[in-house]
């Protein structure tokens, strides 16, 4: 029965790679055109520079520990009361001197942290932009804050990546 559950865990990661790596084929931009085209080393790019990730719409990747920074949550989304969805531009930034998980990507909105991306998420993304040059660079992707009612009054993050 494990060697089952370890078999479906490496075909989600699979699958979720390859997921990923469409997203990024399909990102746009002047920044990500000419480096694709040139494959360059990994190493030649830092945090400090950026790539877009072009989603479909879907906001289908969840970030994670959004519990612990909803204060960040409720300042992106101003004084809006109530229930709330709104879009907002996120950032990904790999962390490596996270002290739990040495793939960690942070989910970062208005400068602030919000949350993560799940460990088997963070590993494929690390991955893909690995190998398409962008070794360390930021992602920015559109992401979309959802909650405040009586039913879920905490705020969620979803990512269109």
């Amino acid at each position: 029965m494990a060697g089952l559950s370890t078999g479906w865990i490496a075909f989600g990661f699979v699958v979720l790679a390859v997921f990923l790596w469409k997203m990024l084929a399909r990102a746009t931009g002047p920044a990500l055109e000419p480096i694709a085209a040139r494959q360059p080393k990994a190493s030649e790019h830092t945090q400090d520079e950026f790539f877009e990730l072009n989603g479909k719409g879907a906001f289908e990747v969840e970030a994670v520990g959004e519990s612990h920074y909803q204060p960040a949550l409720k300042a992106a989304i101003g004084s809006q009361k109530g229930y709330v969805e709104v879009n907002v531009q996120a950032e990904l930034y790999c962390e490596d001197d996270n002290a739990f998980d040495a793939n960690a990507v942070r989910v970062m909105i208005g400068g602030q942290k919000v949350g993560y991306l799940n460990r088997v998420v963070a590993m494929a993304y690390r991955e893909i932009i690995k190998n398409v040059g962008f070794g360390k660079a930021t992602g920015r992707c559109q992401a979309k804050i959802f909650g405040g009612s009586k039913d879920k009054p905490s705020y969620g993050v979803w990512l269109d990546i």
